[in-house]
């Protein structure tokens, strides 16, 4: 009796071989998935291995921790900062950007080659009206005055002009800006010289910073000379009160002198650094001289982030500083400064140590890192994220 072997076999006996192939490799993925399972609630056990249980003590030389229960940093709202982050700041002064409408679309290619259109290449931009969108006040930081027309829509042009002459007369605390809306192209300018449709005016002054803070007669100045514009103009004006302008400083101020912190570290060189060696390696790592130290700053910053100065009374040693509520964590400020005290090593020949003397090993490093991430989110849960223009503005010393 002969056996044939139909197709049919051989399609059954493939199918069962693909079924079984699918049920083993279903097995091993989930014994595999319980294995990783049980690896990882042994590691996240206390005291596993190549997990760090322990507190790290906070070496000398390393910033002070911020208590998270601080009771002394109030909290500024961040809904109060409604300056336009599209502005750009260039050498301390703001410049507003040009902005440009989308270029109309290019016509369609067709399938033959036909004469060029030379006009077709032309550019065709026109320009968006000068200013931002929104005013670049901060009532949280800020004393600030609404200027409206009392009669009409608009403020006079040669009325306008007095408010530069009134400000310039006047002597403030801190400096006094002011904005101005344009009704009929809907931008705000810290300039009057585009303004053809003014309808409100905003005047403002910075309550405090590291360096000062208001005082009864700074906030009587602001609202006697809000008072006179409001007469020159002829406008309604809602000028703040001076005990809200002096409580509003204070909460200011308190909130400077909790995250007011630097970090240092010590480069110290095996022989004498001469100024010359000095002078010569501070400024290949970027940094430029100011009244008897090396400063070195991020695009757009007034105020230096890194600082390097000589150690008073020792002529082989120097310190490298970060101001830490002017750096931006999101730019690596941590690694920008560990990256800049090498390079001034390997020029200088020295070692970078804490302050009290001990060499920092990539363990000290990340304890460095440790503490700055808790001390940022800190920053930013009270109002005033690191490197945000809220945090320079209250933390520069000018």
């Amino acid at each position: 009796m002969s056996f044939e072997i139909e197709s049919w076999h051989i399609a059954s006996v493939v199918g069962v071989v693909i079924f079984a192939v699918i049920v083993y490799m279903m097995q091993k993925g989930r014994k595999e998935d319980e294995e990783i399972r049980d690896i990882k609630a042994k590691m996240t056990e206390k005291g596993a291995p190549g997990v760090v249980t322990a507190t790290v003590s906070e070496p000398e030389g390393i910033l002070d921790k911020v208590q998270e229960d601080e009771p002394e940093a109030p909290v500024l709202k961040t809904e109060d900062q409604k300056s336009d982050p599209r502005l750009v700041r260039v050498g301390g002064v703001e410049q507003e950007p040009m902005q440009f409408e989308p270029e109309h679309p290019q016509p369609e290619r067709s399938g033959e080659q036909g004469e060029l259109d030379l006009s077709a290449t032309t550019v065709n931009q026109s320009l968006v009206p000068f200013g931002r969108t929104s005013p670049a006040i901060d009532p949280g930081v800020e004393a600030v005055c609404l200027l409206e027309p009392r009669i009409g829509r608009f403020f006079g042009v040669e009325k306008i002009r007095q408010i530069d002459r009134l400000i310039k007369d006047s002597s403030m605390a801190f400096a006094l800006n002011v904005d101005y809306y344009d009704e009929k192209t809907k931008r705000w300018s810290s300039s009057y010289a585009h303004n053809i449709s003014c309808s409100r005016i905003y005047l403002t002054m910075q309550l405090a910073n590291r360096g000062r803070c208001i005082n009864t007669i700074d906030a009587s100045f602001f609202i006697r000379l809000a008072e006179r514009l409001s007469i020159e103009l002829d406008a309604d004006s809602d000028a703040p009160d001076a005990e809200d302008m002096l409580a509003q400083a204070q909460k200011v101020q308190k909130v400077v002198k909790a995250f007011d912190k630097s970090l240092t570290v010590l480069l110290k060189a095996s022989d004498v650094l001469t100024e010359e060696a000095i002078h010569a390696a501070a400024l290949a790592c970027g940094f430029a001289y100011s009244q008897g130290r090396f400063e070195k700053r991020e695009v757009g910053m007034h105020d230096p982030l890194f600082i390097l100065q000589r150690v008073e009374g020792k002529n082989n040693e120097l310190h490298l500083v970060m101001d830490i509520p002017l750096a931006m964590p999101a730019n690596d400020p941590l690694g920008m400064f560990f990256e800049t005290s090498n390079d001034l090593c390997c020029r200088l020949d020295a070692v970078m140590c804490f302050t009290n003397g001990q060499p920092i090993t990539s363990l000290g490093a990340c304890q460095i890192a440790a503490q700055l991430k808790p001390f940022f989110a800190d920053m930013a849960r009270h109002g005033v994220a690191a490197g945000s223009r809220r945090s320079r503005r209250i933390f520069t010393r000018h």
